[in-house]
């Protein structure tokens, strides 16, 4: 019982050191005079077989109501069997901005387009982006005031605006984690939805010079890198600098996509990283074991302990909902409580028996 108990509060304490990080805003980024030069920014979009959502993309760079911080916007086609390449290519003959699309020839994967785009590119800072993303009209204009800090890496929230609640849950919980952890100088999370750095920080670190060969984790390699060669990490704390990605619409595609997720975390050894995931999976699969066993026995005491869980995950899902003012999410706790744990259990199951995941008609190599 007592271990049970260290553990959950464990849990508890974890919970509240992001929320902490996450509050911990530097507003003297946003009010220095100093000034980042026009054209510092080349986007870098890598893409594949994404013809039914680039267009939120395209829309997005569009609307900018200031893109004199971007240099050029380099597309790069990592193979694609649909019709992406030709959109992109009618949508760059309408605009006035320098964007080019480019084509990976003898090799395959994002990491490998990432590199195409980051050895074609000079400008100052490189800022990859999903091909499935969207932001707001000032979204570059911010950017320039985030840059003002001469960091190597910078880190942004991702949210989905889509999705199956489970899905838009998670993500607000992981972006406040990536955020908040990162803010008090102990980055266990990235995103590469959105992605920024410096391109001679990418040239001599090399991120990717030992993992080319496994099919994700192109943020959390970037980020384990970055880190390891002790590179200045910051975060983008403006709402205007928020990501929208789109999330899981079924049960099938969630599994698939935890299943990818897992499979990075396993290559990449990010120490506190694993440590951390390792106790959010203990605390969620003993869920159902410990109330089945306390309603059975009528063991109050851990009917206790999943109160103090519950509790934990109501508070970081109330802080996420409000910072991400989406406030129906909060509904949700109890289901999330309960079936969560499901979830994993399916997701651990997959993983035990090899299960040969596909990703846009690939196999993804895990190792």
């Amino acid at each position: 019982m007592v271990l049970l108990l260290l553990v959950f509060l464990m849990y508890l304490t974890f919970i509240f050191i992001p929320i902490f990080g996450f509050l911990k805003i530097d507003t003297t980024i946003y009010s220095s005079k100093k000034t980042v030069n026009r054209n510092s920014v080349t986007l870098i979009i890598p893409f594949r077989n994404e013809e039914n959502r680039i267009l939120k993309l395209l829309e997005a760079i569009e609307r900018q109501n200031d893109f004199s911080l971007i240099s050029k916007v380099v597309f790069v086609d990592d193979h694609s069997t649909d019709n992406s390449a030709e959109i992109i290519k009618t949508w760059i003959l309408d605009q006035q901005h320098s964007v080019e699309i480019k084509s990976l020839k003898f090799h395959y994967g994002k990491k490998r387009a990432i590199d195409l785009g980051v050895n074609y590119a000079d400008s100052k800072y490189l800022m990859i982006l999903d091909a499935d993303i969207s932001f707001n009209n000032s979204f570059f204009k911010n950017l320039g005031s985030l840059l003002k800090t001469e960091c190597d890496l910078y880190l942004f929230q991702v949210v989905e605006n889509s999705g199956l609640f489970f899905s838009k849950i998670i993500s607000y919980v992981l972006a406040i984690i990536t955020i908040g952890m990162a803010n008090l100088k102990r980055p266990i999370l990235s995103n590469g939805a959105a992605i920024v750095f410096k391109r001679m920080s990418y040239l001599e670190i090399n991120p990717f010079s030992d993992n080319f060969h496994i099919s994700s984790g192109d943020d959390i390699s970037i980020l384990n890198s970055f880190k390891n060669n002790n590179r200045l990490i910051n975060t983008a704390m403006n709402s205007n600098l928020i990501v929208f990605t789109e999330g899981a619409e079924t049960f099938r595609s969630l599994i698939k996509r935890s299943l990818r997720w897992s499979g990075k975390m396993k290559v990449f050894t990010l120490t506190t990283t694993n440590i951390v995931a390792f106790l959010f999976l203990l605390c969620n699969l003993l869920v159902w074991p410990l109330a089945i066993y306390a309603m059975v026995y009528s063991v109050t005491e851990l009917l206790l302990l999943l109160a103090v869980k519950f509790f934990a995950d109501v508070i970081i899902l109330t802080f996420a909902s409000f910072n991400f003012k989406d406030y129906s999410l909060i509904k949700y706790s109890l289901p999330m409580f309960i079936f969560y744990p499901i979830i994993l259990l399916v997701v651990l199951f997959f993983n035990a028996v090899n299960y040969d995941l596909k990703w846009k008609k690939r196999t993804v190599v895990k190792r």
